[in-house]
Formats: structure tokens, C-alpha cells, sequence
């Protein structure tokens, strides 16, 4: 879900209630890690395909002389609250959180370490298709106290498994 484009960003909330609606005929509940992996790589194919889009429409602009644009992602799983903040007469949908703020600060990696899309250890652990990300180190972000192992997606897969 798009929660609110952010001047150049965008944040998207992915939670595991897409897994669970419209699915009332279940033999039996998803345990708590099928949830989470599914959560991870529900993200990791939106970010895969983003990416691919976007290298899509870089290469038809640049063939007509025109700059394309080049986005970061950072993705990071983890506990956050969301809801409406603020006052009754301006109330904003939001999530908010250590988890959010290391999310961002993933994709703030993207930049210093040349890659498209970035994770932390806590998303890619989860992933199903861990085989897809390349361990990039452990670095030191912003408002972490510890390091957090980073990981880049492997852009060379032919379809976003």
C-alpha cells in the first residue's frame, strides 16, 4: 500500500494482511514465518519490478536524448505502529517506528554503494529467494547503534520470483 509520496520518495507499507484476505477456504492458518516471507517477497518483487520498469523507460529516454530517472529502494522488515496522526482537522495516515527510520536509512545507502535496490539482513533472512542478494557489509547508519548487515538485489534474474 502507498501510504505518501515524500517530495522525491515514496513510502510503502507492506503488511500481511494482503495474505490473509480473500482467503477463507484455507486448510489451516500460515504460521507466523510464512506470513513475514511472504510480506518480503511480496516488497522484493515490487522493488525488482519497479527497478525493471523504470530501466525500461531510462533506455527509451535516453535513445531520444532525454535524462531517465534513477531511484533508490531500501527495504527493511520490522515492527512499526501506523495509523492516523495528528490533530482532528489535518489527521495523516502514517507508520512510524525504529523499523521505518532504518528502512530509510537503507535507502539512503543506495547512493554511497552504487546499487538500486538494498536491504538489511532483518528483510533478506526472511525472503524467500534469499539466493537473489548479494551480501554487501556491514555498515553504520544513522540513529543505529549497531551495524546492519547490507544486501543488494541481484538485478540479472529474468522474472521476480
Amino acid at each position: 500500500q502507498t501510504l505518501k509520496y515524500m517530495g522525491d520518495g515514496v513510502l510503502v507499507f507492506f503488511g500481511e494482511q494482503e495474505y490473509t484476505e480473500g482467503k477463507e477456504c484455507r486448510e489451516r492458518e500460515p504460521d507466523a514465518s510464512e506470513l513475514d516471507a511472504d510480506v518480503c517477497s511480496r516488497a522484493r518483487r515490487a522493488a525488482y519490478e519497479l527497478q525493471d520498469r523504470l530501466a525500461a523507460l531510462r533506455e527509451q529516454r535516453e535513445a531520444r536524448g532525454l535524462s531517465g530517472a534513477r531511484v533508490g529502494i531500501g527495504l527493511h522488515y520490522g515492527d512499526c505502529k501506523y495509523g492516523n496522526v495528528g490533530a482532528p482537522s489535518r489527521l495523516d495516515f502514517t507508520v512510524i517506528g525504529p523499523a521505518v527510520n532504518l528502512a530509510s536509512r537503507v535507502e539512503g545507502l543506495c547512493s554511497k554503494l552504487g546499487a538500486t535496490v538494498l536491504a538489511s539482513g532483518d528483510f533478506v533472512e526472511r525472503d524467500t529467494r534469499g539466493d537473489w542478494w548479494q551480501d554487501r557489509g556491514m555498515h553504520t547508519v544513522k540513529g543505529v547503534q549497531d551495524p546492519v548487515n547490507i544486501c543488494e538485489l541481484n538485478m540479472g534474474h529474468a522474472t521476480p520470483t
